[in-house]
């Protein structure tokens, strides 16, 4: 389990790139599971694919790695799957 950040008001892009570098990279460091082995998922919300976001080249990495994701549900069905 990673750290938890907390939404104050709406979340907008700016909050959105926020908790992804003061959150869920440390949170990814702190397991010691490797960028390559991380499968990103996102609804395409605007704050997910905002302008910040897109620019993001850690978002970017983790946006490249949801073929693997999806990859790995098909495999599993649609049930739970390891990646």
């Amino acid at each position: 389990m990673g750290h938890l950040a907390e939404v104050e008001g709406r979340m907008d892009a700016d909050q959105y790139m926020a908790i992804l570098k003061e959150h869920m990279l440390p949170s990814l460091e702190e397991s010691g599971i490797s960028e390559e082995e991380v499968i990103f998922q996102q609804d395409n919300n605007f704050k997910h694919i905002s302008k910040k976001a897109k620019k993001c080249e850690v978002c970017q990495k983790l946006i490249e790695s949801m073929p693997r994701g999806l990859e790995a549900v098909i495999k599993a069905k649609g049930g739970h799957a390891k990646y």
